[in-house]
Parts: C-alpha cells; structure tokens; sequence
C-alpha cells in the first residue's frame, strides 16, 4: 500500500509540472498556472508580432500604437522612425500637423521624435537621410528644439552631419546651422569628424558648397580657424578638411576657403574699417545708429544667442514600446517596400561613399527597409526576469574567481576596472588636449590681428609723413621757381626795392630752413625715444625670459627628485613582493595549500605597485608637459621679441629713408644759397646785409655737420645695441635647445626604467597566476571527486532503502503467514478432539 500512494504523488506532481510548462510556453512571464497577470496580453502579443515578422508573416491582430504602451494615451498612432526610414511623408506630415486632444502641450509627440531606435536614429536622422521635404524638417526642429538638432546617434553623428553626407538644400542647412549654432559645428563624432569634414568628403553632392562653408565659419566665429585646422580619422590617417577636399578635387572657390583666404581678407577689412573710422571721427547725426554701436548691439546679441546656445539639452526619454499588426499597417508597408526597392542601389552607392554613417540592417532578406523595424525593436528586448537571471550568473562569474580575456590571458575584476578607468582617462586627456589646442589657436589668431592692427597704423603713419614731406618739398620747389623767375627777368636795371625785396626773401627762406631744421631734430629725438622704450621692452623681456627658464631648470630639478624618490619607494615594493612571489613558489613546489587570502593580498599589492607606477608616469608626463609649455611660452616671448626687433629695424630703415630725403632737399637748397651768393656777390660784395647772410649760411652749415655726428653716432649705438640683443636671443635659444635635450633624455631614462620594472612584475605576476589557476585546478579535481563520492552514496542509500522496503514486506508476509499456521494449528487441535490448551513450543516449531 505506501508503494501505491507514492506512485500517486509521483504522478500527481509530474502532471502539476506538465500544467506548468504548458502555462509558460502559452506566456511570456512566469506567473502561476492557475494566476492570470494584467501584463499577460501584452507579452503574448510581442511574442505573436515577434515571430510572425521574423518569418514574413502576416498575423491579423489589431495594431497599436508603438510610440505608447498603454491603451489609454491619445498619442500618435505610428511610430514615427519607422514612417520617416519608409518615406511616408504624407502620414508624417498629417500626424505633425494634427494636434492631440490629451497632450495639447506637445510633450508626448516631442518624446517620440526624440526617441532614437537600437542605432540611436531618431526621425530627424531618417528625415535628413532620405531627404524629406523642407516643411516636415522643419515642423521636427519647432517640436524638438536644440535638443533634437543636438542629438547624436550611437556613433556620434548629427542630423547635420547626415545632411552633408547625403546633400541638401541651403534653407535647410541654415536652418539646422541657426539652431545648433556654434556648439553643433564644433562637435565630433567618435572618428573626431565635424560637419566640415563630411561636407568636404560629399564635396560632389553640393552645388552651393562655398557658401555653405562660408556659413559655417561665420557662424564659427572666433573658432573658425581651430574648425579650419581640425583634423579628423580618415582611412587610418589624421586629415583636415582641406586635404579631404583637394583629394575629392574641389573648386578654387572652395579651396580658397578652406585655406583661410577669405578669412584673412575680412580681418583685413575689418581692421581698415576700425582704421578709418577712427580717423574720419564721423559723428552720427540725430536719429541714426553709428557703427559702433550696431557692432555693440550685434556682439550683445551674439553673446545672448551664445547663452541660449550652451542651455543643457534635456534628457532623453526612455519608454516602454508595445506593437501589434493591422491590415492597414501591412498593406503601407509593402508599398513602401516597393518604393524604396527602387532607391536601393542609390543609397548603396552614397553609403559606399562615405561609410561613417552606420545604416541599420534589414528585417530580412527580402525587405531592405531601412530602419528601426517592429522585429528588430523586439528581438533586442529583454523581459526583467531575464535580466535578474543574467546580473546573477554576472555575480556568480564575477566572485568566482580570475576571468579569461580574449588573448587567452587572465586578468581579474579589477583589472577591468582599472582598464575602464584608463580608456575613460584617456578619453578626458583627448578632450583636454582639444581644448589646449583650441585655445593656442584662439591666442594665436588674437595674436595676428593685432600684429596687422599694429602692421595697419605704422603704415598709415609712414604714409602720413610722406605727404606732409612731398607737401613741404613741393612748396620749397614752388619758391624756387618763383625765385629763379625772379632772376631769369629781362630787366637789366634793378632797383633797390626790388634787391631789398630779394634780401627779405632770402631772410624768409632762411628762417623755413631753420624752422625745418628743428622740425627734423626733433623727429630725430621722438626716434631716438622710442627705440629707447623699445629696447627697455626688448630687455624687460629678456630679463622674463631669463627667470622662465630658471623657474623650469628649478621645477625640472624638482621633478627629478621626487621621482628618484618614488623610484626608490617602488623599488623596495616590488622587493617584498619578488620575496612573496618567490615564497609562493616554494610553497607550491611542497604542495602546500596556497590560499585566496595570499592571492588577494597579492593582487591588491600588485595592484597599489601600479597604480605607484602610474602616479610617476603620470608625474612625469605632467612635468614634461609643463616643461613643454614653458618652452612654447619661451618661444612665443622669443618670436614677440623678434617681432619688435625687426619693427625697430623697420622704422630705422624709414629713419634713413628720411635723412636722406632731409639730406637731398638741404643739397639742393645749399645749390640755390650758392648761386645767391654769388649773385650778391656780384652785385653788394660789401653790404652789411650780404655780411649777415653770410654768417647765418656759415651757422646753418656748421648745425648741418652737428646734425649728421648725431645721427652717425645714433646709427652705431642702434647697431650696438641690436648686435647685443641678438646675442642674448642666440644664448636664450641655445638655453632652450640644452633645457630640451636635457628633459627628453630624462623622460626617455625614466620610461625604460620603468617598461623594464613593468616587465619584470608581469613576468612574476604571470608565474603567481599560474600557480593559482594549478591550485583552482587541484581543487576543481578534489571537488568533482567529492561530488561524484557524494552522488555514488546517494545512489547506495536509495539501493539500500529499497532493499529495507522489501525486507520489511517479506517480513510481514512470514508473519501473516505464521499468524495462518498457528490458527491451522489451533483448528487442528480442536479438531482432533483435544481438551486443555495447546502447547505454546509445539505452536512455535
């Protein structure tokens, strides 16, 4: 009887579990058998909308919305990627246009085109890529703002970026241009490519491609230049975008461009702009706006669109998507289907030709819908029981033990952990590098302006006093006519008023000479000042310099100490380990038990040795990068000097140019004095007035000869002194040129040093794991002994409950049989006529 009711339970059970498991394979979830889940209904449905696409069949349940879980939301019936990838402009455009009555805000629908599939597309990136009309392009940019302009895609790409792939319209562009602004055009994407990089690789699919740069480097500004010069990954090399386009075989027009040309031109007219409008001091009349303060209100109200620009884009939002099938839905899209068949090879084609932009894979091979499909969506769902399951067997592995990598090595979870830390410090040292880089390009750009503002007013200086000396020697020139027509008269008798007249004239001429005279000096002095100032600069500078580079040899030195210091520390560390790793193997050559704890502490050891490491190579590389800026700053201060050196030459050479010109006029009026004086000569020999014109000939040409001793004796001081100065440059370049020597050599010791050491603590690390994974597979073998001893007991123990079951039911059949005897007996007794009782021995035999 109990071998009876444990085959009832038996079967009671195995029929329970065939109830279970037809429930779960009707269900998604696992709910109770006899227990029905609100979620039920929707499981199943992606389960049937699952499996029927992903054969090519058509299931005819009712479709809902893809965008919305629940049944309840009035938000758009269609999912609007799927609408835009299919090129069903005429559905998008009437679900854009037609306003719901429970989300009037716009909210919902703002979620839904923000919402990109498993790639990152959203519907603008779909929009932009099959070239959807420009109404639906922009009704997407007024629901979704900055935020949809700005989104990027898995791969880092914008929807911009897709437009310069693929070609588009200039209103379009600037519309995209406008609402991104700046912060768009300098974005890179993973491969470090802008907008102007994919506009120069597509170079052939724009006609308007100049002015289309053009916009994008006035909508640059400032960072134009560092845009111009941004190199990106072009098939394994870095290339800018004017590369990229001489290699596509752009346009003069473009080429220009992108050189920098036109950007040059405009800084040019701008500054003679500023120029001359600080000469002219226009005063704005009453009611009119002056240029300077249009150009006050335009940089306020690009400072304002800067501010909107750089507002944080919002979150995107995550939701749950439910799908079914329609007749109407499948009918749709098979005539999309059939239309986009027809541009297949076109896109192929346009994809082949820039392959950066990831297009997402067909349902099938049959439908070459591009993308985000309702199979494609589902097949990457996972159910949260599946992700409970998953982060389980994650922490089981994860506290098993030493994890395999795809070389065939082993490195430990925190191994991974520290190589996550090194890709994400990797990653913060690229962004960090592009910000050093844009910022000397910002200097340097600031930098030339000034220089050509500088270059601009010497120049219209120089021009200034040409003029003014043209002019005075075109009036000298005009008296000298007048004098020589004066002389060359035919009137042979000569009247005393007329000679005293001549005299007053003469006296006249004089006194301009002298005014002239003094003029020159003191041009001479104001020369002779300003290249004193300038060579205080010049040596101010030097002085600068000077202490720089003391500064840098003493930080240098510092740096050196400490990391001697470090060295020393990481020596002794990796002393006591080589200890440790050398009484490891002893203790696994004696097969002694080698426990968890010794390998962790092993591991945290190694681990705080290289992160030791790490903190000198890092130390290093800092003090060599400031060792580098150092030197860049030397440079620049070295170049700035040259430049003032080379403008005091320059205005020294003007200098020159105008003791000549001071020195041809002088000849030429000494020529006019003698040729008067020998005519008073000839006519007043002995006139107290011919005396005195005498006199103040013999004064003026003795101040002519002090004049000229000044100016050769100022020519020597200035030749001097730029003789020094470009000595001290030469010993400050030499300087630079040791301190770089020096610091290379240093960092090139300290990074053997340290490979050797590195190499030495892998090989040791690589024997300790080793002898671990020997000891894991010692222990794995006494485990599957035990386990299988375990089980063989199990097996007997059941053997041996059997064997007592059976004994104990032949026991009670020998009893029950016994039992039937003494009764036979006892009848036999009676039977036999017997009186008294039986005899309790002769019932037991």
């Amino acid at each position: 009887m109990p071998s009876i009711s444990r085959n009832t339970h038996i079967m009671w059970g195995a029929l329970y579990c065939c109830i279970f498991l037809t429930q779960i394979n009707t269900s998604d979830g696992f709910t109770s058998p006899f227990q029905k889940s609100p979620s039920t209904f929707v499981s199943k449905q992606s389960n049937q909308i699952k499996i029927g696409l992903a054969h090519n069949s058509v299931t005819k349940k009712p479709r809902k919305s893809s965008l919305y879980i629940s049944q309840d939301t009035n938000g758009p019936s269609f999912d609007i990627n799927t609408l835009c990838a299919e090129r069903r402009w005429t559905k998008v455009r009437e679900e854009l246009a037609s306003p719901s009555t429970l989300d009037p805000s716009g909210t919902k629908l703002k979620e839904a085109l923000m919402r990109g599939d498993f790639l990152g597309w959203t519907a603008l990136h779909f929009a932009c890529k099959n070239n959807a009309p420009d109404d639906i392009v922009y009704s997407m940019i007024e629901i979704g703002g900055k935020d949809i302009v700005m989104q990027k895609n898995n791969g880092g790409v914008t929807a911009l970026n897709i437009k310069c792939v693929h070609g588009t319209s200039y209103n379009v562009f600037k519309k995209l241009v406008d609402v991104g602004g700046k912060e768009l055009i300098l974005a890179k994407d993973d491969d470090d490519w802008t907008v102007l990089h994919d506009l120069a690789n597509n170079i052939e699919k724009h006609e308007d491609a100049a002015e289309k740069i053009q916009l994008l480097l006035s909508a640059a500004g400032d960072d134009a230049k560092y845009l111009l010069e941004s190199k990106c990954d072009f098939e394994g090399m870095q290339r800018s975008a004017l590369e990229i386009a001489t290699d596509k075989e752009a346009s003069e027009d473009v080429l220009k461009i992108l050189r920098g040309e036109t950007l040059g031109s405009e800084i040019e007219a701008e500054t003679e702009k500023e120029m001359s409008d600080d000469v002219a001091d226009e005063v704005p009349t009453a009611g009119e706006v002056s240029e300077d303060e249009e150009s006050e209100i335009s940089e306020e109200e690009e400072e304002a669109t800067e501010e909107v620009d750089e507002a944080p884009t919002t979150s995107e939002v995550e939701a749950v998507e439910e799908e079914s099938d329609s007749k109407e839905m499948e009918t749709e899209t098979e005539e999309s289907v059939e239309n986009v068949d027809t541009e297949d090879e076109s896109e192929e084609e346009q994809m082949s030709k820039g392959p950066r932009i990831i297009r997402p894979a067909p349902v099938s091979p049959d439908d070459d819908v591009i993308g985000p499909t309702t199979a494609t969506k589902i097949e990457d769902e996972v159910t949260e029981d599946d992700e409970e399951d998953n982060e389980d067997d994650e922490e089981e592995d994860s506290s098993f033990g030493p994890i395999l990598n795809m070389d065939g090595g082993v490195s430990t979870p925190k191994e991974l952990e520290l190589e996550d830390t090194v890709a994400k410090l990797q990653k913060e040292i690229r962004a960090l590098k592009d910000g050093a880089h844009k910022k000397e390009m910002e200097l340097n750009y600031k930098i030339k302006k000034l220089g050509a503002e500088r270059e601009k007013a010497a120049r219209e200086a120089v021009k200034q006093a040409e003029q003014e000396f043209a002019k005075r020697e075109e009036e000298l020139k005009d008296q000298i006519k007048k004098l020589e027509a004066g002389d060359d008269s035919p009137d042979e008798s000569i009247s005393e008023n007329e000679k005293s007249s001549e005299e007053s004239e003469l006296l006249s001429k004089i006194q301009t000479l002298e005014k002239e005279r003094i003029a020159a000096l003191e041009t001479v002095d104001s020369v002779r000042a300003e290249s004193e100032d300038e060579v205080a600069e010049l040596n101010v500078l030097v002085e600068q310099m000077k202490e720089e580079l003391e500064e840098a040899i003493s930080s240098e030195e510092k740096a050196k100490r400490a990391a001697e210091y470090n060295e020393e520390e990481l020596r002794k560390k990796i002393k006591d380990l080589q200890e440790q790793l050398k009484k490891a193997k002893k203790s696994s050559n004696n097969d002694e038990d080698w426990s968890d704890v010794d390998f962790k502490k092993l591991e945290t050891e190694r681990n705080g040795a290289l992160e030791m490491m790490e903190m000198v190579k890092q130390t290093s590389i800092e003090k060599e990068k400031e060792l580098k800026h150092t030197i860049n700053l030397l440079e620049v201060e070295h170049g700035r000097a040259m430049k003032v050196v080379a403008e005091v030459m320059e205005s020294m050479e003007e200098v020159e140019v105008l003791k000549q010109t001071s020195l041809e006029r002088e000849a030429a009026l000494q020529q006019r004095i003698k040729l008067l004086e020998a005519q008073q000569d000839s006519e007043i020999e002995d006139s107290p007035k011919a005396m005195h014109l005498k006199n103040e000939i013999r004064k003026l040409k003795e101040e002519k000869g002090d004049l000229l001793g000044e100016m050769e004796n100022q020519k020597r001081a200035a030749a001097k002194r730029e003789e020094e100065l470009q000595s001290k440059i030469e010993a400050l370049v030499a300087k630079q040129d040791t301190i770089r020597e020096e610091g290379k050599l240093a960092v090139q010791k300290k990074e053997t040093e340290m490979k050797a050491v590195m190499k030495a603590l892998e090989e040791e690390l690589k024997d300790a794991l080793t002898v671990k994974e020997t000891s894991i597979v010692k222990f794995e073998k006494s485990r599957k002994a035990i386990e299988e001893v375990y089980s063989r007991e199990h097996i007997l123990m059941a053997e041996l409950d059997e064997i007592l079951e059976e004994f104990e039911d032949e026991k009670l059949n020998h009893l029950r049989t016994l039992k039937q005897l003494r009764d036979t007996k006892r009848q036999l007794w009676d039977y036999q006529g017997n009186t008294g009782d039986i005899d309790e021995d002769e019932l037991e035999e």
